[in-house]
């Protein structure tokens, strides 16, 4: 059952933690190498950037994702979070409204994580390592040079790749100064 929330790492952490898996375990990537060359180029495809964490019960990551304009998620702007769930008997159900600012969101985000720490949300806590290299996505990529992963040249220094597991995408990246990658989401 996947929970993405545009609140992204806090949540991220608190989801894994309560799936069982080590937070330290959740890759991470975020914004700080976005170009106007990147923004370009999703605009032009009526694509919007949101950094999403997703959880899936085993596989938790956070990273920018691509979205189509008329995505529910693309509609988030400054401070409103969104969270959603989706279960087979439930179907997807989805939550936002207005943050509560970063300090008591880091707040409620620690009492979570004690409360499952100490079994009183959710009984004993699993520790697992993230297994994402069952979740495969599409990416946007753009780094100096070829692309690692097999990929469509999109734009000067850009691709698109054909889905890669999110551990690799996340272990490769992080080493490329400059490099910047988002998750593309289906329609």
């Amino acid at each position: 059952a996947p929970v993405v929330s545009a609140t992204v790492t806090g949540s991220a952490l608190v989801s894994a933690l309560a799936f069982g898996v080590l937070p330290e375990a959740v890759p991470t990537f975020g914004i700080r190498n976005l170009r106007a060359s990147d923004v370009a180029w999703y605009r032009g495809r009526k694509r919007v950037c949101r950094l999403t964490a997703l959880c899936d019960g085993k596989a938790a990551c956070v990273e920018p994702t691509l979205l189509p304009e008329t995505a529910l998620e693309a509609s988030i702007r400054e401070n409103v979070n969104l969270a959603w769930y989706e279960g087979e008997a439930t179907g997807r159900f989805a939550f936002s409204g207005q943050g509560a600012g970063r300090f008591p969101t880091a707040g409620n985000v620690l009492r979570d994580i004690l409360h499952i720490e100490e079994g009183s949300m959710l009984g004993e806590v699993r520790r697992e390592k993230a297994d994402c290299a069952a979740l495969s996505r599409r990416y946007y990529v753009r780094m100096d040079g070829a692309c690692p992963f097999p990929a469509n040249k999109v734009g000067e220094n850009a691709y698109l790749t054909e889905p890669v597991p999110v551990d690799q995408m996340h272990e490769t990246m992080k080493g490329i100064p400059g490099a910047f990658f988002a998750a593309w989401a289906e329609e």
